[in-house]
């Protein structure tokens, strides 16, 4: 539980990246790459369904990798 204790707003964004990364695999669907074409798309569908809602945190951000920030 050691990643867990970190701000709640970190651990929601973790768990809205790998809940794309789950759904890209059960769907069965080909990326360009871990972080390629299809998950952008999805992500960025994920962030106009959040902007809806209040959120006043900071963006996750994955070190080393393509994938933009989640931004709410």
């Amino acid at each position: 539980a050691g990643t867990l204790a970190r701000p709640i707003e970190e651990v929601v964004a973790t768990l809205l990246h790998e809940m794309i990364h789950y759904f890209i695999g059960f769907n069965k669907l080909e990326d360009t790459s871990t972080h390629g074409v299809v998950f952008k798309h999805i992500m960025n569908i994920a962030n106009t369904f959040l902007k809806a809602l209040t959120l006043h945190f900071a963006p996750f951000e994955v070190t080393g990798s393509d994938v933009a920030p989640i931004t709410f």
